[in-house]
């Protein structure tokens, strides 16, 4: 142990000769490994943020899992369900389920009196979790729905609005089609509020009414719905619990999860990953680069060291123990001022939003931010583990110095 003391004594003060290279391509370094640190910790987290972000609101529109009839023409084409049944009490009672709601949906044309617009009525009852509109919404109220009355309230998006150029309080006249030649059926319903959750292709397409209208609009009893929208405790579970339900629901009622029925966005969300990889991997090899050049240059100044001190009776090992636990120093520092300013830069986005996006293509109006403690672990531990196994090429260059070439080294 002494000697190993000794060893890395001489090796400091024989660094810190004049005409050294070894300070500013140190500097160089720790800074490359901060930037590349700070780089990857913006990576994850506004990606997550993103992903999170987005599934949140297609989740809000769809819940996590769906019950429909196979007898439906289609997906706003709903053969009806009993919304009392045996079935209900065992799906309520799978482990990660916490709620399920009646819902219906049914194709109209919108009108204003300055105009029109395809649009889709979601009918909802008292059961119905408003939760996710109401952090969205941006003017009015949330409508009340009960089970004695029909609600002639409604709420659309404030995209919608603007497009029908409307606003609270205006009435919509909604007609749906019949076969022909019968005539279209109205309704006339009311703005109650506006919300605006940035999903363009849900915000201008939905409505939300009471579920009363639709029973209506179908002949439909009292007792009957055209789906449901399942809520689970965790989403993580979403494959395996939809497998339960359907195992658990009639044979003419299918379950399908939110990815399942919207597949294309949930498929450019998993790029998500592939881009933050792709980041990841060209962040740590140029930051790798960088301190295999700064560990190159510090083993070339000290050759004549190494060699001198390999005459009195250093053995690689030792010596390449003291230049990886420079390297080590080296990449704490950069670690620490990554870190820093990764976390401090994301910080500052989750409070002042100030990167904004577009949502017509995003969905969202500025970076989201979702920081995971495990992550971040990882990043760094990963990063260390990392930089120390490139550094050992370098480091093997001690062991071809000779003694006696390296001390008339120049």
């Amino acid at each position: 142990m002494k000697f190993e003391l000794f060893v890395a004594n001489r090796f400091a003060k024989g660094t810190k000769g004049n005409g050294s290279f070894s300070g500013p391509v140190t500097f160089l370094s720790i800074t490359a490994i901060a930037l590349g640190v700070a780089i990857m910790i913006l990576a994850l987290a506004t990606g997550a943020g993103l992903q999170k972000t987005i599934e949140q609101k297609v989740i809000g529109f769809n819940g996590h899992v769906q019950i429909f009839s196979y007898q439906g023409k289609s997906q706003f084409d709903e053969s009806p369900i009993e919304r009392q049944s045996d079935w209900h009490k065992t799906v309520l009672e799978i482990p990660n389920v916490h709620s399920i709601q009646a819902v219906a949906h049914k194709t109209s044309i919108v009108r204003s009196a300055a105009q029109f617009e395809g649009a889709i009525l979601k009918g909802v009852t008292d059961d119905y979790q408003f939760d996710f509109f109401a952090s969205h919404l941006r003017a009015g109220v949330i409508p009340s729905f009960n089970a004695e009355a029909y609600n002639d309230s409604i709420l659309i998006s404030t995209k919608m609005a603007a497009v029908l150029e409307v606003n609270l309080g205006d009435t919509l006249n909604l007609f749906f089609l019949r076969e022909a030649p019968k005539p279209p059926l109205q309704r006339s319903l009311i703005i109650s509020g506006l919300f605006n959750t940035g999903l363009d292709d849900f915000d201008k397409n939905i409505l939300i009414g009471d579920l009363k209208h639709i029973q209506r609009l179908n002949n439909w009893n009292n007792n009957e719905t055209g789906s449901f929208e399942i809520i689970l405790k965790d989403i993580h579970k979403m494959e395996a619990t939809a497998k339960t339900i359907r195992a658990a629901i009639p044979f003419d009622l299918d379950a399908v999860t939110v990815k399942e029925s919207n597949e294309q966005i949930f498929q450019w969300l998993a790029l998500f990953d592939i881009n933050i990889i792709i980041i990841i991997i060209i962040v740590l090899i140029v930051a790798s680069i960088n301190t295999v050049v700064a560990m190159l240059i510090l083993i070339l100044e000290s050759t004549q060291n190494i060699g001198l001190l390999k005459a009195l009776g250093a053995n690689n090992r030792q010596l390449s123990k003291i230049f990886l636990g420079r390297a080590l120093h080296m990449i704490a520092k950069g670690l620490f001022w990554g870190n820093l300013i990764g976390l401090g830069l994301c910080f500052a986005q989750e409070q002042f939003q100030f990167i904004k996006l577009n949502p017509d293509v995003y969905y969202v109006e500025a970076i989201a931010i979702y920081l995971n403690p495990i992550h971040i672990i990882v990043l760094n531990v990963g990063t260390i583990l990392f930089s120390l196994l490139i550094l050992l090429l370098p480091v093997r260059i001690i062991s071809k110095i000779a003694p006696s070439k390296a001390i008339r080294f120049q």
